[in-house]
């Protein structure tokens, strides 16, 4: 039988071969061929791969569920400081007027420091930028910046994922100790 204190271990242990937790401020994004925008960039939501239920009822009258279909389809709400030279606004008509607004490739990042560049999240192409709000101005304002809201659509595409291998070890010899534990404590 394991005991408690060897269990609290291998958890402490696993939780930090998982790395630091990231900020929600280790998110940025970058839009092909406007990269400046990298870094005007306030906030934003991350794509994901969505997935629905289907839900039907069987011959008995029970309700049950299905796995319904992978989509790839985002719609990312995204907000910009805006700057004096007024890059952003500049930016979003540029991508609007080109011609080439469906066609946007945008690449996600996670991470912070050195390892920045080497955590791709994963990629959206088609991408569409709409605004369909002005920006907002305020006399009382003046700690505030100005931000110029816009919607992103794309479709995501994940890069391919990687399983923690030494995790997923930890993870299962700490599964097996607690199945051998009762609950109580052992004396010291």
């Amino acid at each position: 039988m394991a005991e408690p204190m060897e269990i609290t271990k291998r958890f402490m242990v696993a939780e930090k071969g998982a790395g630091d937790v990231l900020a929600s401020s280790s998110a940025y994004l970058v839009i092909k061929g406007f990269e400046h925008l990298t870094f005007f960039t306030k906030t934003f939501n991350l794509a994901t791969v969505k997935n629905g239920v289907i839900e039907y009822s069987t011959p008995t009258g029970n309700k049950t569920f299905g796995k319904g279909k992978n989509q790839s389809y985002n719609q990312i709400p995204i907000s910009f400081n805006e700057r004096e030279n007024l890059d952003v606004k500049q930016a979003i008509e540029c991508i609007q007027t080109s011609g080439h607004n469906g066609e946007l490739e945008v690449e996600f990042f996670i991470g912070d420091g050195e390892q920045v560049a080497s955590k791709s999240w994963g990629k959206g192409i088609f991408g569409f930028i709409v605004v369909e709000d002005n920006p907002e101005s305020d006399s009382e304002g003046s700690e505030t910046p100005m931000s110029y809201s816009a919607t992103l659509h794309c479709h995501y595409f994940p890069n391919k994922p990687v399983i923690n291998e030494a995790l997923k070890g930890v993870a299962h010899k700490v599964i097996n100790d607690l199945n051998g534990v009762d609950g109580s404590y052992m004396s010291c």
